[in-house]
This record gives C-alpha cells, structure tokens and sequence, in this order.
C-alpha cells in the first residue's frame, strides 16, 4: 500500500498493487515500462502477499493494480479473486479497479 502520487484522481489517497509483475501489454506510454527497466527482468506474473494482507483501515480510497492490467488474459483468475476478496474485507472503503 503506498500514497497516491499521480493526479488522474484525485480523491484516490492510496494504490495496492497484490498483482505484480510484467503486463503483458507493455504499453508504449506506461510508466511501469521505466520502472520494469530497472527491475528484474526474470520476474513473472504473482501475488504480493504483503500487499494482500495489508491493512487498508476504513474511509479510504485505493486505486487497485495501478501496476498491470490486473483482468488481462494473462492473469489467473484466482489472482483476480483474490484481489477482489481483500475489498470485501474491506468494505467500508472505496475501491477504484480500471
């Protein structure tokens, strides 16, 4: 769970990212392509469990896989169930998911 950085909304005060890794999109104009140049090239698609079990509180607002296309093809459904499992834990938050 990290503070909300960019201004595409701006009454978003976090992101959690529980799906990482490389999008399979890769998108020209993603700033995840800058940040993935940096990173491990062998990395492959996976749950962050410290990002699934974080606390998020209540009266938040959290954009969801700011990172990756968290619904492309290349994403086990299971890692989608998951992510929308820790919303309902949550409930009394608001959830943005693009």
């Amino acid at each position: 769970m990290n503070r909300q950085k960019g201004d595409m909304y701006d009454f978003v005060k976090y992101t959690s990212n529980p799906i990482k890794g490389p999008c399979e999109h890769d998108c020209i104009y993603c700033y995840m392509r800058r940040v993935n140049a940096f990173n491990d090239s062998n990395e492959i698609l996976h749950l962050d469990f410290n990002e699934l079990y974080a606390n998020h509180g209540s009266e938040n607002s959290f954009m969801m896989g700011s990172n990756t296309d968290t619904h492309a093809a290349s994403v086990p459904t299971e890692f989608i169930k998951c992510m929308y499992d820790k919303c309902l834990i949550h409930k009394d938050n608001n959830y943005i998911i693009q």
